[in-house]
């Protein structure tokens, strides 16, 4: 679990947990705490921030939570046994870029693969990584194969950090697309090609199928990617390429943000903890696929509250080093 590895978690629940201690000392709702101080720049090394919405993300969950219904005072809220409690974090990760490689390729029987040595780890890599290809070649999604895993295919760095679909999504997108276009332009320089003459611009891709954009998808004139690798008698065409992060990072501090809420009852006879309700308000960026991205929003929660209320971690003496 995420908590066991880089200790962000860890660090972040110190830190939440002494913003929630200061506000009880400063009698201030714990949101107007994060809101009166939210910096204009980063402080750590004076950069502005490319976006910055974690107060729409307070703001916003406050609202679809119920947040003003909360009473202030510890140990207030109370059903028969059961102490109700209601809390607020603020959540905040780096958003890591890396160098990528992929290759895209388009068979004569009108499916595509595409390769990165990259993994999968759970978060659906498979699926956003074919949506990103088919997306950025034209093709529907059940004609194009994702591939991973393989230590031949073209380089990726580690699957971790939530860096992947930035980093192995840009490559395969660089790949597919210029894929698309080393098609495109084979077609309008081939003189046996309907599409011979024109300008390469002038030129889309829906469904496999290369037309012109003047007449529209599905008209004349136009050929599939399989009747032109047909017709030249190629088996395929393929295109590899490595995609560079720009400069971004060193002019921009460049974070996702959320807020969590969760209402919490603890029988003080047991004693038990059981979480009733939570909600996330999340600043992500471009969400590739919403299915994927709640399912993984749904799993931080379980760990997290998971690794709060009842895990642990206790050291064997007689071994520890």
């Amino acid at each position: 679990m995420v908590h066991e590895g880089p200790g962000a978690v860890t660090g972040a629940f110190a830190l939440e947990c002494a913003m929630d201690d200061l506000a009880h000392r400063l009698r201030m709702d714990p949101i107007e705490l994060r809101m009166r101080n939210e910096p204009d720049v980063d402080q750590t090394n004076g950069m502005p921030f490319s976006t910055r919405r974690l107060t729409e993300c307070l703001t916003r969950g406050a609202t679809r939570f119920g947040w003003n219904r909360r009473n202030p005072a510890p140990a207030a809220t109370r059903e028969g046994d059961l102490f109700v409690g209601i809390g607020v974090a603020a959540a905040a990760y780096y958003t890591y870029r890396s160098q990528c490689s992929a290759i895209a390729k388009v068979f004569a029987d009108g499916t595509a693969e595409v390769q990165c040595g990259t993994s999968d780890m759970g978060p659906g890599t498979y699926t956003s990584m074919t949506q990103v290809a088919a997306d950025a070649l034209g093709m529907p999604l059940s004609r194009v194969r994702f591939a991973l895993g393989d230590s031949s295919f073209p380089p990726a760095p580690p699957h971790s950090a939530s860096r992947t679909m930035a980093s192995v999504g840009s490559a395969v997108y660089t790949a597919a697309n210029m894929l698309r276009d080393k098609f495109i332009r084979t077609a309008v320089t081939d003189p046996r090609s309907p599409l011979s003459g024109l300008r390469p611009e002038a030129v889309a891709v829906v469904d496999g199928r290369m037309f012109a954009m003047a007449s529209g998808p599905g008209s004349e004139p136009g050929e599939s990617y399989q009747d032109l690798l047909r017709r030249r008698g190629w088996a395929g065409l393929d295109s590899q390429q490595t995609w560079t992060p720009d400069d971004a990072d060193r002019r921009y501090s460049t974070y996702s943000y959320g807020a969590v809420f969760a209402e919490v009852v603890v029988d003080r006879l047991l004693p038990t903890v059981r979480i009733r309700r939570m909600y996330a308000c999340y600043d992500a960026g471009r969400v590739i696929n919403p299915k994927l991205a709640h399912s993984q929003a749904i799993g931080a929660w379980s760990a997290g509250s998971g690794w709060r209320c009842w895990s642990g971690r206790s050291w064997i003496t007689a071994t520890a080093g």
